[in-house]
């Protein structure tokens, strides 16, 4: 099972994909990455995570 969050900032568009059954995600960009991680996503793939994780363990 997978769940997709699109993100968008400024003109940078990019999709966050988390696969529930094997935790781990993916991310389809329309960038060629050139920086690091860090600094192409910041944190927010790991908060996004965390909250939606969150959110099914307390509402399953």
């Amino acid at each position: 099972m997978q769940f997709l969050f699109p993100v968008y900032t400024g003109c940078h568009h990019y999709i966050i994909c988390y696969n529930i059954k094997k935790p781990r995600w993916e991310i389809i960009d329309n960038l060629v990455q050139e920086m690091s991680f860090e600094d192409t996503y910041g944190d927010l793939p790991w908060k996004l995570a965390y909250n939606y994780y969150n959110e099914l363990a307390n509402n399953g």
